[in-house]
């Protein structure tokens, strides 16, 4: 794996009672708690307990930490993580709130930190991560607050990475699949689809399947599957699965494979289209908002484009539409669907058709 400065600069520290991880690069966020994950693994037994810095006070926070651990837990890893905004949006966004948010302190709040770090609890461990804009954050009372302590006591971690760094990143995980990339064909990727380390994944196991067993990407494979054509097709076809438009899957379907786009990437979005429906069912189980749940699923898609009332309207109508056990028997088609794309030698697009239509009884929509 490609070590991102942020990480070299982590590795071979020792386990500090307190992280605080900031930044725009969600993605590089993950890949330092996994290394802390990692330096726990020496722990007999640990666990990471997840909290939305929201919804907490940090005298709750305080209190989680310095709870005892019971005969079978050694250790855990308290994550809070949010979405920084300042005071202007914050108050927009939720004019109701009562509550301070996790980022702006108040004198208890400062002392319950303070206290706490004087004599941390060696069976926890306190690990925010806080997406915004980094000079923003550094703008906070949080912030200022932590700086304050010694790095041994916390760890204040900004989570970003030069462009030079994401080439290198980019070509090491298609090395790693087995493939590699031209220059420009790696600059054009860039250019359509931004410099995000999150949609840059993305982009690389789209890219991935999308050129099947060839080995080497070029600019008009990059073109033709980041391009907005396929990406416009594509979206149109998640829509339709949404809504529970049969004809309309088999329609955009017809035009995906007659452009070229393999059927395994079809599969491959379809299944990622219905893991993002089950996981919108369990966040309003949560009694998350359809915004907040809409925003979780798909955080790529900001309230200010013009299509969103549309994306959020069909998103939340598959959400309402399928029962847990629908969807379990959706995936089912699914899978038998993969086995005989593999196995039977049935044209593509038959077997996606049949899958279409069996979307359909279970929805109910045919």
């Amino acid at each position: 794996m490609y070590r991102f400065s942020v990480l070299k600069k982590f590795k071979g520290e020792k386990i500090a009672p307190f992280y605080f991880l900031y930044g725009e690069e969600e993605y590089l966020g993950r890949l330092v708690l996994e290394e802390i994950k990692a330096k726990l693994s020496n722990a007999e037994q640990w666990r990471v307990e997840k909290f939305d810095l929201k919804n907490l006070s940090w005298p709750e926070v305080i209190d989680m930490a310095q709870i005892s651990q019971g005969l079978f837990v050694s250790r855990r890893l308290l994550l809070l993580s949010g979405e920084y905004r300042d005071k202007d949006e914050e108050r927009q966004k939720n004019k109701e709130r009562k509550k301070s948010t996790g980022w702006s302190l108040n004198k208890p709040d400062k002392k319950a930190i303070e206290d706490y770090l004087a004599f941390p609890n060696p069976g926890s461990i306190i690990s925010v991560l806080l997406i915004g804009e980094p000079k923003r954050i550094e703008g906070t009372s949080l912030y200022r607050f932590l700086k304050t302590f010694s790095p041994g006591k916390i760890v204040l971690l900004k989570l970003q990475a030069f462009p030079e760094e994401k080439k290198k990143w980019i070509h090491q995980e298609f090395r790693s699949r087995g493939k590699t990339i031209e220059e420009e064909a790696l600059e054009r990727m860039m250019e359509l689809v931004g410099s995000d380390l999150n949609i840059l994944y993305q982009e690389i196991e789209k890219i991935t399947l999308f050129i099947g067993d060839k080995n080497k990407i070029n600019i008009d494979d990059v073109n033709q599957i980041a391009g907005w054509m396929a990406e416009v097709d594509i979206w149109d076809l998640e829509e339709h699965l949404e809504k529970g438009e049969v004809a309309g899957c088999i329609k955009v379907l017809d035009r995906l494979l007659s452009q070229g786009i393999k059927e395994e990437y079809i599969l491959h979005q379809l299944a990622k289209a219905l893991k993002n429906i089950f996981l919108g069912k369990q966040l309003i189980q949560e009694r998350k908002s359809q915004r907040e749940v809409f925003k979780l699923v798909k955080p790529y898609l900001k309230e200010n484009f013009s299509f969103y009332p549309q994306k959020l309207a069909s998103f939340i109508a598959a959400v309402d539409g399928l029962s847990f056990a629908q969807l379990e028997a959706v995936f089912q088609s699914l899978k038998e669907a993969d086995i005989a794309l593999k196995q039977s030698g049935l044209p593509p697009e038959v077997v996606l058709e049949n899958f279409f239509l069996q979307y359909g009884q279970i929805r109910g929509t045919t």
